[in-house]
């Protein structure tokens, strides 16, 4: 996978012993992901990366000691609603990203999202954090810097639905697929850097860069890129958003907006686990929409459900109600943060008080940071965000000695924020204070809470912050007026972005020029540079250094204020065994295949 002394290659043929445990919980891990399908367990796995020169990633899974596993039965999971749409590349929303993991697969896949060994019931070692493993390609050759061609995985078929009908996948799939990928609303921003995507003989397809590119498999296993699609459904845009029909693990067989959705599992599937036992185990999938968190907790405290993510307080209640129940704590991994108008940065208009980094700087101090962890996990605690969030494999703890200077800002300071607005000439103003009060009251309940607790801390400091909410769908990411989309007028926004497989992929959508996601418009010079250097590194600890002096940057200027993350919890039923941990949305691919249900012992 390029240079030897990339970080990636160092962990070819590298066996996994840990026992691991699915990053599915709302409130961390991989928070805001549609299905809370939460396990652990696992014994000794080989989930080793595809590397240099065609070596193939093998895939975990098998029974416990590499037994026979456990096959059939139904896993029931709460829903959060996709909207009625499917289309991953033109409504690349959280749900739609994770619905597309169940029926259709990526070129490569990753083995785990983030983990921290130190938090409990979790021992998943950074080193195998995201690491790009085997999907519809089965292997991949990197000859050079420039140059990746994926030999696809022998036999693999379309589903047996209409328009496909089962017919074989061809390395032409791929590229159109890339084509339409490039014509999504950002422009395939993330793998920019790919010159040509091209057909090679029967079974393979090279992908040509403009240059070397580190990131580049990482990118391509993440669930927020490049799905592949067949020809005959991108032709038909309505039937590509009412219907899935792909090569993944799963076929759907219904859905209903605001009721559910069912799958039955793929035959023709292509996976196998390391030994050789075809995939996935279960046989049916069957995941009711449950807006009400209260009625998902029952449905799983009465056996009608077998997973479910948990808000922090309730945590205890389960372990009290339902013992048997295995649960999992999470580290915290979505970044909710602070954003400035435009118009701050904006030479032209230099709009006041936020073009004035003291202001920002005083945003900052004005927090209670723990205050906010304490109120967001219900006192079972948490993390402060950087730039990047806590857990993530290049995340900075933003109070550490390399911060420098700026590891002040983020302890909470209202005198020392009062005498940087009264040097700004800012003291006592009025400023509107803007959040999506809609958008994740069930997957991140914390996320409203936290946000409404903000205006009392900043209007202490001398900032008089009025809450002002907006309605996620139509008003914060339309991306032609949405807030979050580079439209705030004026006051502060208060934001949630998910999971990334690179840090090189966040930070390019928040200081690009021309990124949708780039959401003051900041333009900053020092930042782009230290962004196309991540770029180009392949060596895993350069590129971490890098990614270190981009937090260090922000802070300083605090272009974007972060703010806190609870530890998460999820819970499975005691007969749901054997499991791999999957990263954020690609959980239909990359965990729920090796789920195992004992039968005997599932009341339907």
């Amino acid at each position: 996978m390029g240079q030897s002394t990339s970080y990636w290659d160092r962990l070819v043929a590298q066996r996994i012993s840990r026992r691991r445990a699915l990053q599915m919980s709302a409130l961390g891990g991989a928070t805001a992901a549609a299905i809370a399908v939460v396990g652990c367990g696992g014994s000794s796995k080989n989930a080793s990366t595809p590397g240099a020169g065609g070596t193939a990633a093998s895939t975990p899974g098998g029974g416990a000691g590499g037994g026979k596993p456990l096959m059939g039965g139904t896993l029931r999971s709460a829903l959060n609603d996709p909207q009625s749409k499917f289309d991953a590349q033109k409504f690349p929303t959280f749900t739609v990203q994770t619905i597309n993991s169940f029926s259709y697969s990526r070129l490569l896949k990753s083995t785990s999202g983030p983990d921290d060994p130190k938090t409990e019931g979790l021992d998943l070692a950074e080193k195998d954090w995201y690491r790009p493993v085997a999907d519809l390609a089965s292997s991949f050759e990197n000859p050079d810097a420039t140059t990746f061609v994926f030999t696809l995985q022998p036999g693999a078929k379309w589903q047996n639905v209409a328009p496909l009908n089962g017919r074989a996948v061809a390395p032409d799939d791929v590229v159109k697929s890339f084509d339409y990928y490039r014509a999504r609303p950002d422009q395939g921003r993330n793998l920019a850097q790919v010159d040509a995507v091209t057909a090679v003989g029967s079974n393979q397809v090279q992908f040509k860069l403009k240059k070397a590119f580190g990131p580049f498999t990482i990118v391509i296993s993440s669930p927020s890129d490049l799905w592949i699609y067949a020809p005959e459904m991108i032709a038909t845009p309505d039937k590509l958003n009412s219907t899935m029909v792909g090569t993944g693990p799963f076929i759907l067989r219904s859905y209903q907006q605001g009721v559910g959705a069912q799958w039955d599992k793929n035959p023709d599937y292509f996976g196998k686990d390391a030994q050789g036992n075809q995939l996935p185990y279960i046989d049916k999938l069957n995941f009711p929409v449950v807006p009400d968190k209260n009625n998902e907790f029952s449905q799983f405290t009465s056996g009608k459900l077998e997973t479910i993510t948990l808000p922090a307080e309730l945590a205890t209640t389960l372990k009290n109600q339902k013992p048997d129940a295995r649960i999992v704590k999470t580290i915290a991994n979505l970044l909710n943060f602070l954003f400035f108008p435009p118009a701050a940065f904006d030479p032209a208009v230099n709009q006041k008080p936020f073009n004035d980094e003291r202001v920002r700087q005083a945003v900052s101090l004005a927090l209670d940071r723990e205050g906010l962890i304490s109120l967001a996990s219900g006192d079972t605690g948490g993390k402060k965000h950087n730039l990047i969030n806590a857990g993530f494999l290049w995340y900075l703890d933003p109070e550490s000695s390399e911060m420098g200077a700026s590891a002040a800002f983020f302890k909470r300071d209202v005198q020392k924020a009062k005498q940087l607005l009264s040097a700004a000439s800012a003291s006592n103003i009025n400023v509107d204070f803007v959040y999506p009060s809609n958008a994740y009251v069930t997957a991140v309940p914390y996320f409203n809470p936290v946000s409404e607790a903000i205006p009392p801390m900043l209007r202490e400091a001398g900032i008089n912050a009025t809450i002002v909410t907006k309605d996620y769908q139509s008003e914060w990411i339309n991306p032609s007026a949405g807030i979050f989309y580079g439209n705030l007028k004026s006051g502060i926004a208060c934001a949630l972005e998910t999971p990334v497989n690179h840090p090189w992929v966040q930070f390019t959508n928040q200081f690009a020029q021309g990124s949708q996601r780039n959401h003051s418009k900041i333009n900053d010079s020092e930042i782009l540079g230290l962004i196309d250097q991540l770029g180009a590194e392949t060596n895993f600890d350069k590129g971490r250094a890098l990614a270190y002096q981009i937090q260090i940057a922000n802070a300083k200027k605090m272009y974007y204020v972060p703010l806190v993350g609870p530890f998460g919890f999820g819970a499975y039923q005691s007969y749901v065994k054997e499991w791999a941990a999957p990263t954020s949305y690609g959980i239909g691919s990359e965990s729920v295949p090796y789920y195992q249900i004992d039968t005997s012992k599932q009341s339907l």
